[in-house]
């Protein structure tokens, strides 16, 4: 029989680049998923954002927020109703605009995980530009055709300073972000298969403990732990030594 095998927890979004090859930068279209890949702490809701709806820049909780462009910049409080057709009317505060979206998240210390929501609008793509200082590690691209909310998250070898987010036609529908969550320690697996053995690389931040757990059944999961590794030097490799048992298995990572 043939045996199957999977890392669930590194689903990378579609339409991405990575210009800087020594950056690993890896995104998450699930809250669930960057989760698993790193430890955040929610710093901005927007809902003690100025109340002017219309700012050229302004700065909360360690983030500075600018407007590019000919834009400018509002948060948008619960009850909004200008974005897409599948978000509806807000129940959150939103970063966006009074024109097109197109602003910079500038961070007053660096973070290898960054997560936010995001509200799409259907009318083109939308984008998010990820820095380390003036040199860009990598981009994502939402095609253009979801218009509802949506979830990113970012993991980055290299500190991550600050990013941009650019929208479609945000004049006629918004688009936006909120929910900022940052985190500096992170984990992210490689997989691999060979003959007699199952395993993986962990890479991550130097030192940092990491549950692994399995479960054979991903719709109804039962997990258990099947190791816990150490990242010296930033990077452990993972052998699952009971792999001949199951005839499928699926894996994720944790925090003890």
């Amino acid at each position: 029989m043939k045996k199957h095998y999977s890392l669930v927890l590194c689903l990378v979004g579609l339409n991405v680049t990575t210009p800087r090859a020594s950056a690993a930068v890896v995104f998450f279209p699930t809250k669930v998923a960057f989760n698993a890949a790193a430890h955040t702490t929610l710093i901005e809701d927007f809902s003690t954002a100025p109340g002017s709806s219309s700012l050229s820049t302004f700065s909360l909780h360690g983030v500075t927020y600018t407007a590019l462009g000919q834009t400018d910049l509002r948060v948008t409080s619960p009850g909004y109703h200008n974005f897409g057709a599948g978000v509806g009317v807000t129940t959150n505060y939103i970063l966006a605009s009074n024109h097109n979206e197109d602003f910079k998240a500038v961070f007053s210390a660096p973070y290898n995980a960054v997560g936010f929501d995001t509200y799409l609008n259907g009318l083109g793509p939308a984008s998010v530009h990820v820095y380390n200082g003036a040199t860009l590690l990598a981009t994502f691209t939402y095609d253009g055709t979801l218009d509802d909310k949506e979830y990113l998250g970012i993991v980055s070898s290299e500190p991550i300073t600050s990013f941009s987010w650019t929208g479609t036609n945000g004049a006629t529908l918004n688009t936006g972000i909120g929910n900022l969550s940052v985190g500096q320690n992170w984990a992210i697996a490689t997989f691999g298969a060979w003959t007699n053995q199952v395993g993986f690389t962990i890479t991550g931040t130097p030192d940092l403990v990491v549950v692994v757990e399995a479960c054979i059944n991903l719709p109804n999961p039962a997990w258990s732990i099947v190791g816990t590794n150490t990242l010296s030097a930033g990077s452990s490799y993972f052998n699952d030594s009971g792999w001949t048992n199951y005839p499928a298995r699926y894996y994720r990572l944790g925090w003890p």
